[in-house]
């Protein structure tokens, strides 16, 4: 005669299979990202440009990330000029439609350049993520914080008393790019 499982083992298998259930239903509502391709030569006319580029936008309305691929053959090699400009026309208008974001630009890969677009909202999580950018040190500096361009001392302004001095504004704040870059001179 066997005998039954004690109850610690039944509780153990099932939160196991009530587990392995819970991920295949949350595994039925995840979409995956399929990479879709569009192939183009270098002397593609307008119009057939203009039907891959509907297309184009209409997977990245789907959700699908597009790489798009322009195929050189002998001599169109000496002129990726004419690709750049049809990847150029590609990547307006996807900007336009505001459907896709440029996630890798055009790159030659040996006899191909390759442009990757991806679906707008994958940019916006990115974006949403990434940090945010320190103050650029090309930042413009107030006036006090300049050195003189001469190589002369600062001249100094003759001070005013106080009763017949206008009001003046307050002086804004130093960047901190200005502050770290050294001592001021006043």
């Amino acid at each position: 005669m066997r005998s039954r499982p004690s109850a610690v083992s039944w509780t153990m298998a099932s939160s196991s299979t009530s587990r392995a259930k819970k991920e295949r239903e949350a595994a039925k509502k995840q979409r995956q990202s399929e990479m879709k391709g569009m192939t183009l030569r270098p002397g593609t006319d307008d119009h057939d440009l203009d039907i891959k580029t509907k297309n184009i936008l209409r997977f990245l309305a789907d959700g699908d990330k597009v790489k798009v691929t322009v195929r050189f053959r002998s001599r169109e090699m000496s002129h990726p000029e004419f690709a750049q400009a049809a990847l150029n026309k590609i990547v307006a208008a996807v900007q336009e439609a505001a459907v896709g974001v440029v996630e890798r630009p055009a790159l030659m890969e040996g006899r191909q350049m390759i442009l990757i677009l991806a679906p707008q909202r994958d940019a916006a999580k990115k974006a949403a993520s990434a940090p945010k950018p320190a103050p650029s040190a090309n930042a413009p500096a107030t006036a006090a914080a300049k050195p003189p361009t001469n190589g002369k001392a600062a001249e100094k302004p003759a001070e005013e008393s106080p009763a017949t001095a206008t009001p003046q504004p307050a002086p804004p704040a130093e960047p901190v790019a200005a502050v770290a870059a050294g001592p001021t001179e006043s």
